[in-house]
């Protein structure tokens, strides 16, 4: 997941989502809630600038 992410020009969680994953019938809010987590400690985070304003 981190190599997409890393490879992706989308420039949000939700926009990677729906360009790169393609996934029919998954919630779209549990795979961002996994991605979020996945970029929390990661030097990848800074491409998705905002993602995480809304976790206060």
């Amino acid at each position: 997941m981190l190599a997409l992410l890393e490879q992706t020009t989308a420039t949000s969680i939700d926009e990677f989502i729906r360009q790169e994953l393609n996934l029919d019938g998954v919630p779209p809010d549990l795979i961002r809630l996994g991605i979020e987590k996945l970029l929390q400690n990661s030097h990848l985070k800074y491409k998705f600038d905002g993602w995480n304003n809304n976790q206060n």
